[in-house]
């Protein structure tokens, strides 16, 4: 038997006095609409997220104008939530002055106090990487995308592209920010998903990586290029380009170990981001640094949309080039030379050259230090080759022909190089090149 109790009127106004006292003192208040408050769901972004990486993730939802701060030790509910304005025009960035907020996985790459800025932005700003290296594959462009305060009443989509804070809301989410490492994940709406479905995914991806690295490490290059999305992109190479040059590497290198540490898995708009620290050794050669692969789904399967490498030390000892006899094998020596130059990899790229160098009146000693200079001062360097013609004088030399358009930052060149190539053993490698700047046409 059930008894109740009827509350007399004075009994009700205590009863509502105590829930208003506790409402005050202890600051309780309803929760509000949020990804956070639906039980047993979490952020569909969120696959991966090991201990030692970024304590917080950023999470942005266009559609309610938030940004979420999650903890990774719980996704269930934010730890942080924000308003925010972001830009007045809907759907994603892809040009500049669209007025548009762009939709990615970005990185906090710069921090502004308010001395260094301009009234408009507030007390602190944080721009991201956008345009990323998947917007720019995708045609996307523009520029400035930053978190940033104001110096007026924050109203929903009412900035230019940038996301916007109460300037006391973007002083408490820099305490969650580590420039470089802290993931922005910018959607039209934060996807929540039950754990099973996330685990389900996440095993899957990294089964998938474990069999890309498998493949690799064993120099099988079929079963390497397998994973590998048909519009692959990489340092301007597209997908048979870097069967090639992979094809290169394993002949310069008879053996290779690869080991994968620290993986993040970030998703978005049916991209995924693993994010890790790689340590690679090949023959007296090693090297560590942050490997990105983006990944989109073809059909069921996952495979690799872009590769992108940062290097962050090295060890090597000299070894040689392998020999290259056919028009094929030229091609493929000059890819690897190519992406040398691209990746900054100093000592592969002297490698190709003949120790007699000469070029522009320098030595292979000031040629070495020339490119050393240009590395420290660019950031990033693009080279695009096109029109190649290699025509082979004898046994021991040949000239190789072709047009090149060479990007550093904001500089730019375009023009015509010939290469003289010498047989250095069982290697072809560089024994003099001519650059000849040329006018580029509309068409170019």
């Amino acid at each position: 038997m059930i008894k109740t109790k009827i509350l007399f009127p004075f009994e009700i106004g205590f009863f509502i006095f105590t829930l208003v006292f506790f409402s005050v003192v202890f600051n309780t208040r309803p929760l509000t609409a949020n990804p956070g408050t639906q039980q047993g769901l979490i952020p569909s972004a969120l696959l991966l997220w090991p201990d030692n990486g970024p304590s917080h993730v950023v999470l942005v939802d266009k559609s309610e104008q938030k940004v979420y701060v999650y903890n990774r030790y719980n996704l269930y509910s934010p730890e942080k939530v924000f308003h925010c304005s972001t830009g007045e025009n809907s759907g994603p960035k892809t040009k500049q002055d669209d007025k548009k907020t762009p939709e990615g996985i970005y990185f906090f790459i710069k921090s502004y106090l308010e001395q260094d800025l301009a009234p408009i932005y507030g007390v602190r700003a944080f721009p991201i990487n956008y345009p990323n290296v998947i917007d720019q594959k995708e045609g996307k462009y523009g520029y400035g995308i930053w978190f940033h305060g104001l110096n007026k009443p924050l109203r929903p989509r009412d900035t230019n592209g940038c996301i916007a804070l109460d300037n006391g809301d973007i002083e408490e989410l820099s305490s969650y920010v580590r420039l470089h490492e802290t993931p922005v994940i910018i959607s039209y709406r934060v996807d929540m998903v039950h754990v099973e479905e996330l685990e389900r995914k996440r095993r899957t991806l990294e089964m998938t990586i474990e069999e890309w690295r498998t493949a690799w490490e064993e120099e099988d290059i079929e079963k390497y290029i397998s994973f590998y999305h048909k519009e692959f992109w990489s340092s301007q190479m597209n997908r048979m380009e870097w069967k090639e040059y992979k094809t290169a590497l394993a002949k310069r290198y008879h053996r290779i170990q690869v080991r994968i540490e620290d993986l993040n898995l970030f998703a978005n708009n049916g991209l995924v981001l693993a994010s890790f620290k790689q340590k690679y050794q090949g023959d007296g050669f090693e090297s560590i640094g942050e490997k990105n692969l983006y990944f989109k789904q073809n059909s069921a399967q996952w495979r690799i949309f872009g590769e992108f490498f940062k290097e962050q030390s090295r060890k090597i000892e000299p070894v040689k080039v392998a020999a290259v006899s056919t028009l094929d094998e030229v091609n493929a020596f000059i890819s690897l030379w190519r992406i040398a130059w691209e990746q900054q990899d100093l000592d592969v790229y002297m490698s190709c050259y003949n120790k007699d160098f000469e070029s522009r009146g320098m030595d292979i000693e000031a040629w070495r230090q020339y490119k050393k200079d240009l590395n420290d001062k660019y950031e990033s360097i693009t080279i695009k080759i096109q029109d190649i013609e290699i025509e082979k004088r004898s046994e021991t030399q040949a000239q190789v022909f072709f047009t090149q358009d060479f990007r550093a930052d904001e500089y730019q060149d375009f023009g015509l190089k010939r290469m003289d190539l010498v047989k250095e053993g069982d290697a072809w490698k560089i024994k003099n090149e001519i650059w000849t700047p040329l006018k580029k046409t509309s068409n170019q």
